[in-house]
C-alpha cells in the first residue's frame, strides 16, 4: 500500500492508500474500516484471478469510503468528473459480510461505462439484455422494479436509482448466494435494466466461477475484446 495524490472527491483531512488497482479513499470518521476495506478488496481481486478476468481491470479504480447515515449500499459515479470516475462505498455497508460482492458489482459498471465502446449504450450488451429479458426475465417483476425508483426512465437503458426503498434488503441482499434466476439473468436486480443485468451477470460469474456456462463465460470475455 502507498500514498498517492489527493483528487477532486478527497478532503483535507482524508486518506489515501493504494491496493492493487484501487485508491482508496477514507473519511477521517472511516479510517477505522481500513483493514476490512482492504480485506474485501483482496477478495475482490481473488475472484477476478479465479475466473481469469484480472487482465479487464484497470490500472487505477478510485474507491471513496465517506458518508453519513443509512445509506443502503455502493454506487458507481462515472459522469461528469474530469479527474476520474469512482465507486463510493457508504458506512451501511461497512459491515455487510459480502461487501467484496457489491465492490464486483459497481466494477461491472466501471468496465461497461468505461471500457466498451459507447459506454452504458454499448449495443453488444444491450441487445443482449433484451434477448434474455424476453426469454427469462419477468416484465411485471421488471415494471415493479422500476416503479421503486424515483421515476420513469428517460430512455431504455437509463440508470434506476431503487436502492433508497423499503423492502431491499430483504429482496436482494443475498442474491447472489441463493438459487440464481438464470444463469443469464442471475437475479430479480438484473431484469432492471441493461446497466444492472450486465452488472449483476459479470457479479454472478465471480461468485460462481467453476460452475458458470461456458458460453456466458465466452460472451463476458468477448465484451472486452470487441469494446
Amino acid at each position: 500500500m502507498g500514498q498517492t495524490k489527493r483528487r477532486h472527491f478527497q478532503g483535507p483531512h482524508d486518506k489515501c492508500i493504494v491496493v492493487g488497482p484501487f485508491h482508496v479513499v477514507f473519511g477521517r470518521n472511516l479510517l477505522k474500516h481500513e483493514r476490512l476495506v482492504c480485506e474485501a478488496l483482496s477478495q475482490v481481486l481473488k475472484a477476478f484471478r479465479r475466473a481469469w478476468l484480472e487482465d479487464v481491470l484497470p490500472a487505477k479504480i478510485n474507491l471513496v469510503v465517506k458518508g453519513k447515515g443509512s445509506q443502503l449500499r455502493p454506487m458507481f459515479y462515472g459522469y461528469n468528473f474530469r479527474d476520474g470516475s469512482f465507486i463510493r462505498i457508504t458506512p451501511d455497508r461497512l459491515r455487510h459480510p459480502n461487501l467484496h460482492f457489491d465492490i464486483i458489482h459497481e466494477i461491472g459498471h466501471w468496465l461497461h461505462y468505461k471500457k466498451m465502446s459507447s459506454g452504458f449504450r454499448n449495443l453488444r450488451v444491450r441487445k443482449m439484455y433484451l434477448d434474455k429479458m424476453s426469454k427469462y426475465g419477468d416484465a411485471k417483476e421488471s415494471h415493479t422494479l422500476l416503479a421503486m425508483g424515483r421515476g420513469v426512465p428517460k430512455a431504455p437503458g437509463d440508470l434506476e436509482d431503487i436502492v433508497r426503498v423499503e423492502g431491499y434488503r430483504n429482496r436482494y441482499e443475498h442474491r447472489y448466494t441463493k438459487a440464481l434466476v438464470h444463469p443469464w439473468m442471475p437475479t430479480e436486480y438484473a431484469q432492471v435494466n441493461a446497466q444492472e443485468w450486465f452488472a449483476e451477470l459479470l457479479t454472478a460469474r465471480l461468485v460462481h466461477p467453476s460452475g458458470y456456462p461456458r458460453a456466458i463465460k465466452t460472451w463476458i470475455r468477448g465484451c472486452f475484446r470487441t469494446s
